[in-house]
């Protein structure tokens, strides 16, 4: 998300540290997580921000086992 918050710069920072791609969007940005590809997504719960799976991403999924 495009939010000036030390929480979530540490978190980027974190997840960077261990090997992840993090993607993050800029102010005015046109666009989402889903048309940049994202199959995963920063969320804000509560004081902490967390990586939890795009919903979008977890619907193709869900359509792609159904048809196999």
């Amino acid at each position: 998300p495009a939010v000036d918050d030390p929480v979530l710069l540490s978190r980027v920072q974190q997840l960077r540290s261990a090997g992840r791609q993090v993607i993050q969007a800029l102010p005015g940005q046109p666009g989402d997580a889903e048309e940049m590809g994202c199959s995963e997504v920063l969320e804000q719960q509560g004081a902490d921000w967390v990586v939890v799976a795009h919903a979008s991403w977890n619907l193709k999924q869900e359509i792609q086992e159904s048809t196999e």
